[in-house]
């Protein structure tokens, strides 16, 4: 629950610092993938799988009130697809070996 408000907090401090900046890969995507890396993977870990989907969607709602260029949310949702695509395929392959 501190997580959700942490994240709100800091993302909104990130947007007002840099809200003219935000159409960049470097001020629009890059801090606030590293927080959202960091904190989904801790929580990933003690598999909270609802607040893990939670955290992310109210990350990327703030990046894109903030004004993050879609293209990166297109090119986010394409990668992340890819990567659950490839965890289906190797957990398929694990469960039909053992």
């Amino acid at each position: 629950e501190i997580a959700k408000f942490a994240v709100i907090a800091l993302f909104a401090h990130i947007v007002s610092l840099n809200h003219e900046k935000m159409k960049t890969f470097r001020y629009g995507v890059l801090p606030f993938l590293l927080v959202l890396g960091t904190i989904a993977g801790l929580m990933l870990l003690e598999p909270h799988l609802s607040g893990t989907i939670i955290i992310l969607g109210i990350g990327a709602i703030m990046m894109f009130v903030g004004g993050t260029r879609l293209a990166w949310f297109g090119l986010g949702i394409g990668v992340g697809g890819a990567g659950m695509r490839a965890r289906c395929f190797l957990c398929r392959t694990l469960c039909l070996t053992r």
